[in-house]
């Protein structure tokens, strides 16, 4: 949904707390200075980690993000444990189901660093995976996560306690749905996958300015759009 939801950011958006090195608190979520000390600019490591196996009964070809070298072992531990375990669920689908007769099971995933800063992070894996059928399905994991508390970020996090960000964001995703989507929008999908429920908005990112949602294979119409 891109920039669009910058007004629900810019109003509604939880602040973290304010970098020392900071004469400013602001009320978004990634304090644009938060990161710099003198002229020293803090960055969070991203390493590739891979996960290839190739059977007579399936095929993984996955990259998915670590941190190293962070200042705190633990919360990196933390974090490599909770994305590891993410795409390992994942993949525990394509391993252990019986192959179609099409061909064998398929997952492949990369991932794309959304924003990262010494605090906190937003990536998104994404990829195809193939379970028999006429056609494969999207596959979507985010990763949000507060390092300088150590904790996964929900959506509901982003946002002030008093904040409607829900039924917002329902009602902004159907009207960028339907002009995106012009011809080829159905209504009774878009208004199905956009009801004001917060499960609906679960796969989201976000960078210093944005909150970027992800809707799901058949979430919001049909597989071809």
């Amino acid at each position: 949904l891109n920039n669009e939801i910058n007004n629900i950011i810019n109003t509604q958006l939880v602040s973290f707390p304010k970098d020392e090195s900071s004469n400013n608190q602001t009320d978004v979520l990634v304090d644009n200075n938060s990161d710099i000390i003198g002229n020293l600019e803090l960055v969070l490591n991203i390493v590739d980690k891979k996960l290839n196996d190739d059977t007579s009964a399936y095929t993984l070809d996955i990259t998915y993000p670590q941190i190293q070298g962070y200042s705190n072992a633990n919360t990196q531990s933390d974090f490599n444990n909770y994305v590891s375990d993410a795409v390992n669920q994942t993949s525990k689908e394509v391993k252990f189901s019986e192959p179609g007769m099409a061909g064998k099971n398929t997952l492949t995933l990369t991932y794309k660093v959304i924003y990262k800063s010494s605090k906190v992070v937003s990536i998104m894996i994404s990829g195809y995976q193939y379970l028999g059928g006429a056609h494969g399905s999207s596959v979507f994991i985010s990763i949000n996560y507060d390092l300088q508390h150590n904790k996964i970020l929900s959506l509901d996090n982003l946002f002030k306690a008093s904040s409607t960000y829900v039924q917002k964001l329902s009602d902004l995703s159907r009207t960028l749905l339907t002009a995106k989507l012009g011809s080829d929008a159905d209504s009774s999908s878009i208004n199905a996958g956009t009801q004001p429920d917060a499960d609906n908005f679960k796969i989201f990112a976000f960078d210093k300015n944005s909150l970027f949602i992800t809707f799901g294979d058949y979430q919001v119409g049909p597989y071809a759009i």
